[in-house]
């Protein structure tokens, strides 16, 4: 029976507020807490993690775990140059989309299982040979999978390269295809590589989804 993923036990608690504070209390309660004693990054870890284990990808590009992350490198710089208060702002407001998005019905309930790595006779090549394969017939399950044995061996711009191969011909039907894992990568670059096996899983899902067939000529 699958299970939900866990995290290291210095973010559970926090992840576990972004996902269980009520819609209607999450903004004075994120307040609260960065007033006290909670980091700007631990706080954007929390709700990139909580996203992602609890909140779905409905069709097209608006809810899930989409926006939170794919913000995420904008919010942390913003956040960087307002004074005072005020850099809280967009920290809270990333906290409350992934709230909103954990808590809609169009988007869960939703839990991302503890999926263990999978080869292909425990060869790079072979599974990278697999991810490609399982990424053109859209079986999205498949590639969590290969994903997470890759995330091991690969650099992060190696991973994000074979990820691209799949995403960028699809970018002609929507342009999340390509910001959605280049933006991703770019929050890993700050909430630290170690955590690609969880928040990484998002996008490579997203990318690997089946679409339907199209040209440049459909989009002109």
């Amino acid at each position: 029976m699958a299970r939900p993923v866990v995290y290291p036990d210095h973010i559970e608690p926090l992840v576990r507020f972004v996902e269980d504070t009520a819609p209607e209390r999450v903004v004075a309660a994120a307040h609260d807490r960065l007033a006290a004693d909670t980091s700007v990054k631990d706080m954007l870890l929390a709700s990139a993690l909580a996203v992602v284990r609890s909140s779905d990808l409905p069709p097209g590009h608006h809810g899930g775990p989409l926006h939170p992350l794919a913000g995420l490198h904008a919010v942390r710089h913003i956040a960087a140059r307002l004074p005072g208060e005020y850099a809280m702002l967009p920290v809270i407001q990333n906290v409350a989309v992934a709230n909103k998005h954990i808590h809609s019905p169009a988007m869960g309930p939703f839990i991302l299982a503890d999926a263990q790595p999978v080869s292909e006779h425990d060869s790079l090549e072979g599974t990278l040979e697999a991810f490609r394969n399982a990424a053109s017939r859209g079986v999205y399950n498949a590639c969590d999978h290969y994903f997470l044995y890759l995330v091991e061996r690969l650099s992060p711009m190696q991973m994000l390269d074979h990820v691209l191969g799949v995403a960028i011909p699809k970018n002609q039907l929507d342009d999340h295809y390509f910001l959605f894992p280049v933006f991703t990568w770019r929050a890993l670059e700050y909430l630290g590589w170690e955590y690609a096996r969880y928040v990484g899983r998002a996008p490579v899902r997203y990318v690997t989804r089946p679409t339907a067939d199209a040209s440049l000529e459909d989009v002109d």
